[in-house]
């Protein structure tokens, strides 16, 4: 009879291998397969001070410092990965035809640790880096191989795979599915809301690139009121109907994409870069910081990026945050959701592999609690897409996202974050009043 693991994890990416990691440590005996290969290109590459928590919470609980190197920057570089330090997040408010004015810029300082800053980091040396860390942790991993049916039978799950051209089954006792938006579990099991339920409609377009101009040097202007430098910070410029980001590497490169409300924009069959650049020369101070960026990879251009889905368990199986849902990249929380996740899940997949009650039931908590957060992440980011029309309303959603983020990252501090209902979930999703 073939092997038969404990979970097998479907997708390499953070998330899955963060989860194979954290539940290798725990005892179990875990396979890790990825459709594609490393390195390779994603995003997902900033950081927020309640992700950054929830993967130090995790290094110490389950004796993983590789999780507590990738988000500190002094770690990270001490491993030779690419990155950034990052100490919060600057937004500047934009008008077309008008230089950036006094007053219409806005930063959130993280909280500072004596382990560092919070990072950027490049996904594809981060991702590379826990995926050479698996076999260290007796994870067995294969990559090119991609789950084509999810079978369940009385006392396991049957995997039908696809690796080098070739069928096989692999046996296991749960799945946990972390592949992100193209999730063969969301598909086959038909777990996707159609239409979504989610209120955000945006679409993205997004690269790499060099040659960026430093926000200082454009402004001419001290930001000593804010007592770092802009460009310090993960760097969003906002206007109406849509937002850039621009996140620094150490090595010279910046991720750069726009996001875009579609009921203000709808999809067009514009190049990405053509688009790009015309919604860079509409604003001065962006053109003078981007202008002469020129991209080092292929543009991508998105349609529609949101998604949900009506449920996330069964008997034997588990959907990850990304594998289930997306909003949008506005407040950073993809990560977030990630960590905490991972955190919540994985004391119940414990119980459940031990006690061989592999009912659904046992994730109803975990599983309303992603919902709430979900829907009230959306209500903030939908809500805050509609404030870009005017700069004072649009400081009254910033100021939302901040006093939630702060009093969640003191509920971290104060209370266990593993609890599949947290006395204060992302943006207070478990307060009904706030709600």
């Amino acid at each position: 009879m073939s092997k038969t693991y404990d979970c097998v994890v479907i997708g390499a990416g953070i998330g899955g291998t963060s989860s194979a990691l954290v539940l290798a440590q725990m005892g179990l005996d875990v396979l890790v397969v990825e459709a594609g290969s490393h390195p390779r290109f994603a995003i997902g590459e900033s950081m927020i001070a309640t992700a950054t928590q929830g993967y130090e919470h995790l290094a110490r609980q389950y004796n993983l410092p590789e999780l507590q190197q990738i988000v500190r920057y002094p770690a990270l570089k001490a491993q030779g990965l690419v990155g950034w330090p990052k100490p919060g997040f600057w937004l500047g408010y934009h008008r077309d035809g008008v230089p950036l004015q006094r007053g219409e810029e806005m930063l959130f300082r993280s909280p500072i640790s004596p382990l560092g800053s919070d990072v950027h980091f490049l996904r594809a040396d981060v991702d590379s880096f826990l995926v050479s860390r698996l076999a260290a942790y007796g994870v067995a991993y294969r990559d090119q191989t991609a789950v084509v049916e999810y079978v369940p039978q009385a006392d396991h799950v049957q995997l039908v795979v696809r690796s080098e051209g070739q069928l096989e089954r692999v046996q296991t006792r749960f799945v946990l599915d972390c592949s992100g938006p193209p999730s063969p579990l969301a598909k086959q099991l038909q777990l996707r809301d159609k239409p979504t339920r989610l209120r955000t409609n945006s679409r993205t377009l997004f690269t790499h690139v060099e040659r960026v101009v430093v926000l200082e040097n454009v402004l001419r202007r001290p930001s000593a009121r804010f007592g770092i430098k802009r460009d310090f910070n993960t760097i969003h410029h906002c206007f109406e109907g849509g937002w850039f980001w621009l996140i620094r590497f150490n090595n010279g490169v910046v991720s750069v994409g726009l996001t875009l409300d579609r009921d203000v924009y709808p999809d067009n069959d514009l190049p990405a870069e053509e688009e790009f650049r015309a919604f860079v020369r509409r604003f001065p101070t962006v053109q003078a910081q981007l202008g002469l960026a020129r991209p080092i990879r292929p543009w991508v251009k998105t349609g529609r990026i949101q998604f949900s889905s009506h449920t996330i368990a069964g008997d034997r199986f588990l959907v990850a945050p990304h594998a289930a849902a997306f909003i949008d990249p506005l407040y950073g929380t993809g990560l977030d959701l990630t960590a905490a996740f991972i955190l919540r899940a994985a004391p119940i997949l414990r119980r459940v592999l031990a006690t061989g009650d592999f009912r659904a039931d046992h994730w109803q908590p975990l599983q309303q609690c992603f919902a709430d957060e979900i829907d009230l992440i959306d209500k903030v980011v939908h809500g805050t897409y509609r404030s870009f029309r005017h700069f004072d309303v649009f400081k009254q959603f910033w100021r939302t996202w901040i006093y939630m983020s702060a009093l969640q990252f003191q509920t971290y501090e104060a209370c266990d974050p593993g609890r599949d209902s947290p006395p204060l979930a992302h943006f207070g999703a478990s307060l009904p009043g706030w709600r």
